[in-house]
């Protein structure tokens, strides 16, 4: 028998995003550990090894003032390793070079599940210098809240860099169809079959809503509409959550600071085309979409931002550096 659990409402609004953060929040570091969610992508010492080189080169390009903290945030911090494999990596890169930037790193691991953090703290590593463990909702990055109970109100410029790997795919995310010039957005229903909900087991249905241009913030309406263009019929997914995240996390990277986003996605706006709906993939009671990477910098180059994105569409992670 199929119950109905969710009436018609806009994705990303759907309880879908309500289920996969209570999957985050409860399960915590399990979700990684039991292989429910793959991790290694994203953590491996390849990737920090890359990673440390490019934020070296920017400390060097920007010449950061030798008497402040080497600050550098990792949103959704997870298992805790590529944090490991980065410092190991940057430490042994400043050390060749003669350089004294790894005495002044701060590594600020963040995540929403205080039980992801509580798992973090119980290991020595995490308990001393260079790291931190702070509780942040990345939709709300302004305030970090340590183990103990501390709420910090954090400043403007106040980290280096900052580090979104693997998150904005798993975030609240709006679908848009346009054609010929008109706009709809998607609405979802959804329908249990038994009482423990899972991702997968759940029947979907969708329909579309028609919505106007102005739907989409100013800044971004002239990019919707020249990325249209040349597209009559186009599905496209709207990172809501993300351009929102971002645009709070462009006000704490400091003057020539580095914000670098690796996740699932398209970098190409030819991936629009057509009326295919872009589905979910799932990792345990999880779901995940492709990033609009294109959307992503526009959005962040109208803020005043410049960005480099990975030009390969066959890799596994593309990457956004701003």
């Amino acid at each position: 028998m199929h119950t109905l659990i969710q009436t018609y409402r806009p994705y990303q609004h759907s309880l879908r995003w309500e289920i996969n953060r209570q999957y985050y929040q409860h399960k915590g570091t399990d979700v990684f550990r039991l292989g429910e969610v793959p991790f290694s992508v994203t953590s491996n010492a390849c990737l920090a090894q890359q990673l440390a080189e490019v934020f070296l080169a920017g400390l060097q390009v920007a010449d950061y003032p030798v008497d402040q903290p080497i600050r550098i945030l990792e949103l959704a911090c997870g298992f805790g390793v590529l944090a490991i494999n980065f410092v190991a990596a940057f430490t042994q890169l400043c050390e060749d070079q003669g350089l004294d930037y790894a005495h002044r790193l701060e590594y600020w691991l963040s995540d929403q599940a205080v039980v992801t953090l509580q798992a973090l703290a119980a290991h020595e590593t995490y308990q001393q210098a260079p790291f931190r463990l702070v509780q942040m909702d990345a939709a709300e990055p302004l305030q970090v809240t340590s183990l103990g109970g501390h709420t910090e109100i954090l400043p403007a410029g106040y980290f280096m860099g900052v580090i979104a790997n693997y998150l904005y795919c798993a975030t609240p995310t709006a679908f848009i169809r346009h054609q010929r010039g008109q706009f709809a957005e998607l609405h979802n229903q959804l329908f249990a079959t038994q009482t423990q909900i899972h991702q997968q087991e759940l029947e979907e249905h969708f329909r579309w809503v028609p919505i106007g241009l102005d739907y989409f913030p100013a800044l971004l309406q002239p990019v919707i509409q020249r990325f249209c263009t040349d597209l009559p019929e186009a599905v496209f997914a709207y990172p809501i959550f993300a351009l929102a995240s971002l645009e709070r996390l462009a006000y704490l990277l400091a003057p020539g600071g580095l914000m670098l986003i690796s996740d699932k996605g398209t970098v190409s706006v030819d991936f629009w085309a057509g009326e295919t709906l872009n589905t979910p993939s799932f990792h345990g009671n999880s779901l995940a979409h492709d990033v609009n990477f294109p959307l992503l910098l526009q959005w962040l180059t109208q803020r005043g931002l410049s960005g480099l994105l990975t030009p390969d569409s066959q890799a596994v992670l593309k990457t956004l550096l701003l």
